[in-house]
C-alpha cells in the first residue's frame, strides 16, 4: 500500500505510515528527493524491517459503502478485511442493521462474534447460501439474527458448526 504519511526528519531517522496494511513483516528502505528533484536512496541506512500485528478488535459494517479500517463503530469495514487482520481470540462487532446477501462467510479462528452493544443485526443470506461454517473451536456469537440460509443437504442452513465448544446467545 502507499504511503499515506511520510517525512524525513533527519538523516539518521524518518517515520512514515500506511493505513490499510495487511498483518505481516514488511521492509522499508528510505528514499528522498533533493532540490532538483532527483529521487535517490540511502545506500549507507540499512533497509529496516517492521512488523504488522493482528488486531483484537474490528467493526463490520452492513453496507458496500464500508470501506473503513474497522477500528471504530463509526468507520466500519467488510466481513473480508475481518478474515486478514483479526487475531485469534479476537471479536468482531457489527454495526446496526441488516446484512443483504450475507453467505458463504467461514470462521477458521477462535473469534468472538457479536452485535454492537443494543444494534439490532440482521445476517440474511436471501435464499443463496449457507450464512457461516465454524471451524474453529471455542467460537462465541452472540445477539446476532440468522435469516433466510439455504443449503440442498440440510446440514446447517444458517450455520455449519464443525469446531468443538463455543456458544451462540
Amino acid at each position: 500500500n502507499e504511503a499515506t504519511t511520510f517525512s524525513l526528519t533527519n538523516t539518521n531517522s524518518f517515520s512514515a505510515s500506511w493505513e490499510d496494511v495487511i498483518p505481516g513483516t514488511y521492509n522499508v528502505a528510505v528514499a528522498n528527493t533533493d532540490a532538483n528533484n532527483n529521487k535517490f536512496v540511502y545506500t549507507t541506512t540499512p533497509t529496516r524491517s517492521f512488523s504488522v500485528s493482528r488486531r483484537n478488535v474490528i467493526y463490520v459494517g452492513n453496507t458496500a459503502g464500508s470501506t473503513g479500517y474497522g477500528l471504530t463503530a463509526d468507520d466500519p469495514t467488510t466481513w473480508d478485511h475481518v478474515v486478514e487482520i483479526l487475531a485469534e481470540g479476537g471479536t468482531v462487532y457489527f454495526t446496526s442493521g441488516t446484512y443483504s446477501d450475507f453467505y458463504g462467510k467461514t470462521v477458521g479462528n477462535s473469534w468472538t462474534l457479536s452485535a454492537v452493544d443494543g444494534a439490532t443485526v440482521v445476517l440474511d443470506a436471501n435464499n443463496k447460501g449457507r450464512i457461516f461454517t465454524v471451524s474453529a473451536n471455542n467460537v462465541a456469537i452472540n445477539g446476532l439474527t440468522f435469516k433466510n440460509g439455504e443449503v440442498s443437504n440440510n446440514q446447517g442452513s444458517a450455520i455449519y458448526w464443525t469446531g468443538t465448544g463455543g456458544s451462540i446467545i
